[in-house]
């Protein structure tokens, strides 16, 4: 249940039956289980997949801090999300997926708050029309810093 991934599909990975599990699924269990980059590098290669690189925009992984803080804003019932510098999110409660939908779902480019906020015009209806211009401004500053800190990697471009 904590890494979203079925209780049958879990239970194969765990019962060595069936195919080698994918990055994705590696990634949620790690998640699920709340390991520090060491040991969910670790279980990729226990998953017969290479560790994702760290630091860069491919890694997905959620510190096992920020995921108790995330904890305990669900069971305050408050909304809370954590997003990878090219906008895609990497975490919701439970509150914010009710209010903004849930970003889990989307693939490709669409994955990327960023690109919505510049081609769906439901993602600047949240925002007062007298912030847009900010809000822009903000959006291109992330992107422009994450590409300066990590280099053109458009990974939800890859999905």
């Amino acid at each position: 249940m904590l890494s979203d991934l079925s209780v049958d599909y879990y239970t194969r990975l765990e019962q060595p039956r069936g195919p080698y599990p994918s990055g994705q699924a590696l990634t949620a269990v790690a998640r699920g289980l709340r390991l520090t980059l060491d040991e969910r590098d670790h279980l990729f290669r226990l998953g017969g997949c290479v560790p994702p690189r760290r630091g860069l925009l491919s890694d997905n992984h959620v510190n096992p801090g920020m995921m108790r803080i995330f904890d305990g804003l669900s069971d305050a019932g408050r909304a809370g999300g954590q997003w990878r510098r090219v906008g895609e999110t990497l975490r919701q409660t439970g509150l914010a997926r009710a209010l903004l939908g849930d970003d889990g779902t989307r693939h490709g480019l669409d994955r990327s708050l960023h690109y919505r906020w510049f081609t769906d015009p439901a993602e600047q209806a949240l925002c007062p029309p007298e912030d847009r211009d900010t809000q822009s401004r903000m959006m291109v500053a992330r992107l422009v810093a994450g590409y300066a800190r990590d280099g053109a990697t458009p990974e939800p471009a890859r999905s």
